[in-house]
């Protein structure tokens, strides 16, 4: 078993962690308790519908899994810069990052108590010993 790459207790309470890994088609959102994975849910959005809806749907989603749990950790894939869909990316990571400050500035709920870690793809792989990301699971 790893060491933990670092503490993200914020206080007293189970140890949870949001996992997001954005897309403008399918985002994936992990929450984990305790080092157990509680639910993992696909979030998929209309092709072809406008983007500022799209957006606005996974950002609202995002938010309602934030005042749910009330997580230690959220943690979101980094984008991957010169790929091809690199644009629309970095508009859903814009889109959730904005959502997650507007909770953090709200001291006075208890869920605006988090640390945001960006990932880098690469360096999960690196330390999962993978070579692709279909090799990536959750263990």
């Amino acid at each position: 078993m790893r060491a933990p790459l670092l503490d993200v207790r914020v206080g007293a309470g189970p140890e949870i962690v949001i996992g997001i890994d954005p897309s403008l088609t399918a985002t994936g959102v992990t929450v984990v308790v305790d080092g157990r994975e509680q639910s993992t849910r696909r979030v998929e959005t209309v092709p072809g519908a406008p983007l500022p809806a799209r957006l606005a749907f996974l950002r609202e989603v995002l938010l309602g899994v934030v005042h749910q749990h009330h997580a230690s950790l959220i943690a979101m894939e980094a984008e991957t810069f010169g790929m091809p869909h690199q644009s629309t990316t970095a508009a859903v990571q814009a889109i959730f990052q904005t959502a997650l400050w507007d909770v953090r500035c709200r001291t006075d709920l208890p869920e605006s108590k988090f640390r945001f870690l960006s990932v880098n793809p690469s360096h999960v792989k690196k330390y999962l010993g993978a070579k692709q990301k279909a090799e990536v699971l959750l263990q």
